[in-house]
């Protein structure tokens, strides 16, 4: 008998084992009052205390008593090793993208076929009174957008759910701006190619990657870049019609993606698809996981002439005795860039030319590919208003945390948290408005320079 269709349901609480009383949830079984019927499922309700985004949430969730959810007991494991503090907010969350991996672990977009993908549709389509088809083609699994503040988890839950999907399905986790980097080259290689002369080099990419990517994970998604912002809405558009999923973990809600973008009519449209086809999930905390960690004994940071000084001998206990750093050449998508002082993957350089010249994410990962630890001397109280060095600097860390670079650095500041002057983001004045993206992402480079000093981050990188 199924349970919804009891005449008469008792709800039971469960009362948890000692281990799980720290979880503060609440599971209900549903039992038959008239009969010896054995409960065939369990329901459990996700308690809210936020707006309507937090409704996503708010719902009831089914699931089989016999089915195990493989995020919970891993996040149990992490509990357990003392890596997190338990979070009823992150438990909750992943409770409901526990449904989600379900759907998705054995999900295979649809098979697509000449006919969608013809010029003769797209002719056909100039006639359909829907706009697009857009209902038509909403996919049949919701992707998901996971905001919350910095060191909240977001990253935790997306790795929990990429690394327990099977290397067998076609998956791919990738920063954003490389992604970007990687799309804007290859419509540009379609251009040039003259059977394509006439075609949409759109089109053409995401058939490329539908073919090679189902499972598309980015974190830390945002939108600075305007050249990124004009191509998304097609982009996403095309990639969500042919069934991709993807999921994004960002520190902003999609109405503030790109927000006093120049031209931000042109972007607005990948914000209501992205209301469309995604779960948009608020994961709320007021604990930074990140700064928890931080009980390295290594030292990442020096901050006065004589630490400075420190600095320079670490610098040579690097080097072969008789050997000093010198000049390489990398190229960075036809341009040669000459870097001063290298030692094999060891980088020396400073913040005026990494952060106050023309640079921008391309420089950064071409860096991340060439060298294993970067060395950053001279960095500066950074100027809050202005916004190409502050925005160089936020990318960069990103670049190096992303690929878990080794970085060292020297600085005016007592340690890197202290490097900003967080007080000018609160003074009025048109900097406030251009730079509203880069102040909302100075709290994530802050706690990213953190976690880069921990052991954590640093056994990740042995190789120098």
């Amino acid at each position: 008998m199924r349970p919804e269709r009891l005449s008469r349901l008792v709800l039971k609480q469960i009362i948890t084992s000692q281990s799980q009383k720290c979880m503060n949830y609440k599971v209900v079984k549903l039992y038959s009052s008239s009969s010896s019927v054995k409960p065939s499922s369990f329901t459990m309700k996700i308690n809210e205390e936020t707006d309507l985004i937090q409704s996503r949430l708010n719902q009831t969730v089914h699931i089989n008593e016999n089915q195990k959810s493989i995020l919970l007991e891993k996040y149990d494991e992490l509990l357990k090793s003392n890596k997190f503090q338990y979070d009823r907010k992150q438990f909750e969350t992943l409770f409901f993208l526990s449904s989600f991996y379900r759907q998705i672990i054995n999900y295979e977009p649809p098979e697509s076929n000449s006919w969608t993908n013809s010029k003769f549709k797209k002719f056909f389509n100039q006639f359909l009174k829907s706009t697009d088809s857009d209902v038509d083609h909403m996919p049949k699994i919701k992707s998901i957008y996971l905001y919350g503040g910095v060191g909240c988890g977001k990253t935790m839950m997306m790795d929990l759910i990429y690394n327990s999907i099977p290397d067998t399905k076609l998956k791919q986790r990738i920063h954003f701006n490389k992604f970007m980097l990687n799309i804007h080259q290859s419509i540009h290689e379609i251009k040039q190619m003259n059977e394509h002369k006439n075609d949409d080099p759109i089109q053409i990419v995401c058939d490329q990657l539908i073919k090679k990517v189902h499972l598309l994970f980015f974190d830390e998604f945002q939108v600075t870049d305007i050249a990124d912002a004009m191509l998304m809405s097609r982009l996403f558009t095309n990639l969500f019609q042919r069934g991709m999923i993807v999921f994004f973990t960002s520190n902003r809600v999609p109405t503030d993606l790109y927000k006093n973008g120049l031209n931000r009519e042109i972007f607005t449209p990948f914000i209501d698809h992205i209301k469309q086809v995604c779960h948009i999930i608020h994961l709320e905390s007021t604990i930074d996981y990140r700064k928890i960690s931080l009980k390295s004994t290594n030292q990442v940071y020096f901050n006065s002439d004589y630490e400075s000084r420190r600095l320079d001998e670490l610098i040579k206990s690097y080097l072969p005795e008789g050997v000093n750093l010198h000049p390489k050449k990398i190229d960075v998508m036809g341009r040669e860039v000459i870097l001063e002082h290298t030692y094999k993957n060891i980088l020396v350089t400073n913040y005026s030319f990494i952060c106050q010249e023309a640079r921008g994410s391309v420089d950064y990962l071409e860096l991340c590919k060439n060298f294993d630890c970067i060395i950053m001397k001279d960095i500066p109280f950074i100027d809050m208003k202005n916004g190409d060095s502050l925005r160089r600097f936020i990318t960069f860390i990103d670049a190096l945390y992303d690929n878990n670079i080794r970085f060292i650095c020297s600085g005016k500041a007592s340690s890197p948290q202290y490097l900003f002057d967080l007080e000018q983001r609160e003074q009025p004045g048109e900097h406030t408005t251009k730079l509203q993206d880069e102040y909302f992402a100075i709290d994530r480079t802050i706690s990213r320079l953190i976690d880069m000093q921990s052991d954590a981050y640093l056994s990740k990188k042995q190789n120098f």
